[in-house]
């Protein structure tokens, strides 16, 4: 048995074993056996086309046209296009100083605007 088998692939597994039981309990295949892609498509409980890309890829390396290893590295990372922002300490503290005065300052604003008596407030003359 090999090593390490991934949680994804013991769910592939199963799903064949269930689809094999329901053609056994049935007698007769659930899908014609001349339609081997969508069999295995629905035994798998992956798309038509994801067959067919494997299927594909596999041809590809048996041909020698496609290296193995480029299958087991994670394909199509995003590339940022952006870089991170470097925010040293003291743009840090600014940042924290900045957000805690404007903070204060809409409290007091609300605290001032329903604490004053209608008369109080000066329309001008």
């Amino acid at each position: 048995m090999p090593k390490n088998i991934t949680s994804e692939v013991r769910e592939i597994i199963l799903k064949v074993k269930e689809f094999m039981d329901e053609e056994k309990r049935m007698q007769v295949p659930i899908i014609p056996l001349s339609k081997v892609y969508v069999r295995v498509s629905a035994a798998t409980g992956v798309s038509e086309r994801t067959v067919l890309n494997i299927v594909k890829e596999a041809r590809l390396i048996e041909q020698g046209l496609l290296d193995p290893e480029t299958l087991k590295k994670n394909p199509k990372k995003r590339v940022r296009t952006k870089g991170k922002i470097e925010v040293d300490e003291y743009d840090l503290q600014e940042s924290c100083l900045k957000l805690i005065t404007s903070d204060k300052q809409l409290m007091m604003e609300q605290h001032l605007k329903s604490n004053v008596h209608p008369i109080m407030i000066f329309k001008g003359s």
